[in-house]
């Protein structure tokens, strides 16, 4: 039954989006102009390509120290 369970989420406007090697991807980062995909949704699948220039880089997430950390010590 769990290969129906991600027909229901599809039900509700979501797609699932497939390289052309079968692979889910997960990030629009993955992708590259040109690219041929497979998009899965709640009433079958269609091929597709991308298309424009690949997004920019993001930035990497600040790291935040633990509260313990920032407070200090009392003793």
């Amino acid at each position: 039954h769990a290969l129906l369970g991600h027909h229901s989420i599809l039900k509700r406007g979501f797609a699932l989006v497939r390289d052309d090697q079968g692979k889910l991807v997960r990030a629009v980062a993955a992708l590259s102009p040109g690219q041929n995909v497979s998009i899965e949704l709640a009433d079958g699948r269609r091929g597709a390509v991308i298309d424009g220039e690949a997004p920019p880089a993001r930035k990497p997430r600040k790291t935040v120290p633990p509260a313990a950390e920032k407070q200090g010590r009392l003793f």
